[in-house]
């Protein structure tokens, strides 16, 4: 007498056939306000900031852990030491300014080089220290 053994792929589709039925009834949609308990791991996006210019801190509108939209501002520095420079190099450009303009009136060639080469470096230290209030 011979016997015969059924087929492995009945038992495999029945036991595939359960898993289905069994992950689909943990999956099924849940209540409002039921709630689910699962384990995971949640990393949090971190950002350093730092300001192109140096100062005193006047004024941090956000809390840790807030979320920040491009654009949005997030400290407000003092801006006082930063006018000072502003208005002393002002001054540095207007005395080298009127000084080009006395070495034009009558003195050698050299000095009126050595006096406009001043005034165009006064006009880039003033230049920049704008462009730096303006950052604030």
């Amino acid at each position: 007498m011979t016997r015969r053994l059924a087929p492995l792929g009945v038992p495999s589709t029945l036991l595939l056939a359960v898993a289905v039925v069994g992950a689909a009834s943990s999956c099924r949609a849940r209540a409002d306000g039921e709630t689910i308990h699962a384990s995971g791991h949640i990393e949090a996006t971190e950002v350093r900031l730092a300001a192109t210019v140096g100062g005193r801190l006047l004024e941090l509108p956000l809390r840790e852990g807030e979320a920040v939209a491009a654009g949005q501002l997030v400290a407000r520095l003092d801006t006082t030491d930063t006018e000072l420079e502003a208005a002393r190099l002002a001054a540095e450009l207007a005395a080298a300014d009127a000084q080009l303009r006395l070495l034009l009136a009558g003195s050698r060639e050299e000095e009126r080089r050595r006096v406009a080469a001043q005034l165009a470096a006064a006009e880039a230290e003033l230049a920049a220290a704008q462009r730096d209030l303006a950052r604030l």
